[in-house]
C-alpha cells in the first residue's frame, strides 16, 4: 500500500467525520434508481429517513428528505490533515457541528396508502442553517408538492379531536404572546394567528475567558398560524461560527412554521 494510501486510511480512522469528507469527498445518493411503484422502504435505503413530513394531499402522504451536496475529495491533503487536524479541524469538530453551515439538497417523494412511491421531485438546494431548513417556504413551486398538503392529526398529548393547541416555550420570563405574559413554559392556546415575542441574548460559545462573553439582546418576532389538536415547540440553537438559530417546530410533522437565524460576528 502507498504511503499516501496510508495517509488516507489513517486519516479515516483516527479522525472525524468532517475530516473523512473533505479527503474523499461527498457523493449524493442515486435518485435515478427510485422508480414509480417502488416501496417507501427500497425509496428510503436511498435516501434515509424523511426530514419532515409535508402532509397528506388528494390521498398521497408527501415527505421532504435531505443530503449533502457533492462535492470532490482532496486525498493530496491527507498529510496536512494528519498533522494537523487535531489541534484545529479536530477540536471545532468535537465541540461545533460544522455541517450545518454547508449546502445540502431536498427532496420530496409522494407514497400511496399501500406506501408505493407515486411522486419524486426534482431536487433543490437550500443554503439555510440547521433547523431553518425545514420550512415549507423553501419548497419550489414547481416540485409537485401540492399547496393543499397538510400534516396528519394524529393521537397526541391534547387528544386528536382537541380545539386547543399546545405551545412548548423556552425562557418564559422572557416570552410574550399576543401581548401578554406568558403563564409558564407550556400553555394551551386556541387555534388560529398568534404573535410571539421573545428575548435572545447572545453570548460566544468558545474556549477559555471568551466562552463567558455576552453579547447583546435582540427581540425575535413570530407571527404564524396554529393547527388545532397540534402540539409546537420554540426552539433555540447556537452555532459556531458565531449564529443563532431559533424556530417554531410542529412537534410530529417536524415542519418548522418560523425561523430566525442570525450570523454574530462579535
Amino acid at each position: 500500500m502507498s504511503r499516501m494510501t496510508w495517509f488516507v486510511v489513517l486519516s479515516l480512522m483516527l479522525f472525524g467525520c468532517r475530516a473523512t469528507s473533505v479527503i474523499v469527498g461527498v457523493t449524493e445518493p442515486s435518485i435515478s434508481g427510485i422508480k414509480l411503484g417502488d416501496q417507501r422502504t427500497k425509496a428510503e435505503e436511498v435516501l434515509g429517513k424523511p426530514l419532515w413530513h409535508a402532509g397528506l394531499a388528494d390521498g398521497l402522504a408527501y415527505e421532504i428528505y435531505q443530503y449533502p451536496v457533492a462535492r470532490p475529495g482532496k486525498p493530496g491533503i491527507a498529510p496536512f490533515v494528519l498533522l494537523f487536524y487535531p489541534f484545529g479541524l479536530g477540536l471545532l469538530e468535537l465541540t461545533h457541528d460544522t455541517t450545518e453551515f454547508e449546502q445540502v439538497k431536498q427532496i420530496g417523494v409522494a407514497y400511496d396508502a399501500e406506501n408505493r412511491v407515486r411522486h419524486v421531485s426534482e431536487p433543490w438546494i437550500v443554503s439555510d442553517l440547521g433547523a431553518c431548513r425545514r420550512m415549507r417556504s423553501l419548497i419550489p413551486v414547481d416540485s409537485g408538492i401540492p399547496v393543499a398538503a397538510k400534516p396528519l392529526l394524529r393521537n397526541d398529548q391534547i387528544g386528536a379531536t382537541s380545539t386547543r393547541v399546545r405551545l412548548h416555550l423556552i425562557n418564559p420570563s422572557y416570552a410574550t404572546l399576543d401581548g401578554r405574559g406568558a403563564d409558564g413554559p407550556v400553555v394551551d392556546v386556541a387555534p388560529g394567528r398568534h404573535t410571539l415575542r421573545y428575548a435572545v441574548c447572545h453570548g460566544f460559545k468558545g474556549l477559555g475567558p471568551l466562552s463567558s462573553k455576552k453579547g447583546p439582546c435582540t427581540e425575535v418576532v413570530f407571527d404564524f398560524e396554529l393547527l388545532p389538536g397540534r402540539t409546537y415547540h420554540l426552539n433555540r440553537k447556537d452555532y459556531y461560527p458565531p449564529a443563532s438559530v431559533s424556530w417554531l417546530e410542529d412537534i410530529e410533522s417536524g415542519e418548522v412554521i418560523q425561523c430566525s437565524q442570525e450570523l454574530l460576528y462579535q
